[in-house]
């Protein structure tokens, strides 16, 4: 949020970006309830790492950024989410396998579905604000924009994305 202010962001993007930053906040605490519930006992955050984030009106390095923290994490986030829920769905209507739900009460999988669809739409809503702040750039300066494309929106770098959030190679395998 910070970074697009300090780039001269319309304010809509900026008001999106705190929205987003409050729903991330929700989505951590929803992730420690569920592993506490999980697990019988109280997790949650430790310390945060000291903070090198510098807020200098470098309009390249925030596109890069948006671009692979928004327009790519976000989306494979959200793809992530949905899946994990249709996971869920698929043992609470029976299906038989091994997963980690699988020894789960139904009341406590219901929740945890409810909670990652919740999350998965949040995530697109992430993913749709970061690819509008990488359209303003383009916009704006179009030598960032192609710099974004060469440098983050590279074959390697999506894959690399697929396999860290859902385990996939490109052609969709496991």
């Amino acid at each position: 949020s910070i970074a697009l202010m300090t780039n001269g962001a319309p304010s809509s993007l900026v008001e999106e970006s705190l929205k987003a930053g409050l729903d991330e906040i929700r989505h951590a605490k929803t992730s420690f309830e569920i592993a506490s519930e999980l697990l019988g006992n109280e997790i949650g955050p430790g310390p945060l790492p000291e903070s090198h984030v510098s807020f200098d009106g470098n309009l390249t390095k925030m596109a890069f950024a948006v671009a692979q923290e928004g327009c790519i994490d976000e989306t494979f986030s959200a793809i992530a989410a949905y899946s994990e829920a249709v996971d869920i769905e698929a043992i609470m209507q029976g299906a038989s396998g091994e997963t980690p739900y699988s020894e789960i009460d139904q009341a406590t999988l219901s929740w945890i579905r409810d909670e990652l669809q919740i999350i998965g739409v949040e995530e697109s809503t992430h993913s749709l604000l970061a690819w509008r702040a990488l359209s303003w750039v383009c916009d704006i300066d179009l030598h960032v924009c192609e710099m974004v494309w060469e440098n983050v929106m590279t074959k390697r770098n999506l894959e690399k994305a697929l396999k860290t959030r859902l385990g996939l190679n490109f052609e969709g395998k496991c």
